[in-house]
């Protein structure tokens, strides 16, 4: 389970975020994505807000769109730190299972920095959030490259501040806070293909129980 330090003043202290949480909030921005909603100048409060919304209904929490979008800025981090290590030009990019791969001899180089250290978390091991965060954070709207399903939780994040703002209630403009109940079990085979709605698992890492059997979120724009 991961933790964020909320702010100074926040009553709340903690907030806590454990992988299943952090695998609904990245499928429901990934659906707003895949259905062509442009996010190069990131996503709108109405739309951090339904997210948030989601999230509450779904595990009886008390999110608020503040708290999404502070740990929706420690993905963006952890997307740009692993594009950065994947460019590195030793490393080795596997593009089917998001590996970052460094040799005995580099990792070493790299790791002996100690402003390296946080890097261990991205090399030479899966990365199955990556996906969710290339379409998140792509500059246009997604292609459907990377907007495929994961049966992987999301790894462990650093900390961040969290500040507390308002209620997370989405503005009236039509949006579905709900959950899409259908089941969408077909994987992208292929790049070309229009993204599809990402699928989710449970907490103990095994394949989705009754109650989480491949949820999807689906806002309407």
């Amino acid at each position: 389970m991961d933790t964020e330090a909320s702010g100074a003043k926040a009553a709340s202290g903690l907030c806590q975020w454990t992988p299943t949480q952090s695998t609904f909030v990245l499928t429901f921005l990934t659906n707003i994505v895949a259905d062509g909603t442009k996010t190069s100048t990131g996503f709108k409060k109405v739309h951090l807000n339904a997210c948030t919304k989601a999230l509450n209904d779904h595990f009886k929490l008390t999110r608020t769109g503040d708290q999404v979008s502070n740990r929706l800025k420690t993905w963006k981090k952890k997307h740009v730190r692993i594009n950065y290590l994947k460019n590195l030009s030793a490393a080795l990019w596997d593009e089917d299972e998001f590996i970052v791969s460094l040799d005995h001899d580099h990792y070493k180089g790299h790791m002996a920095d100690p402003k390296n250290k946080a890097d261990d978390e991205y090399l030479n091991k899966p990365l199955p959030y990556y996906g969710f965060l290339a379409t998140i954070f792509g500059n246009s709207v997604s292609t459907g490259q990377y907007a495929k399903s994961s049966n992987d939780p999301i790894g462990t994040d650093r900390s961040e501040g969290v500040s507390h703002g308002g209620d997370a209630t989405a503005e009236n403009d039509g949006l579905n806070h709900g959950i899409d109940k259908s089941v969408i079990n077909d994987d992208i085979s292929s790049s070309a293909r229009p993204a599809k709605r990402a699928k989710t698992i449970d907490d103990t890492g095994e394949r989705p129980m009754a109650w989480l059997k491949h949820f999807s979120v689906a806002p309407r724009r």
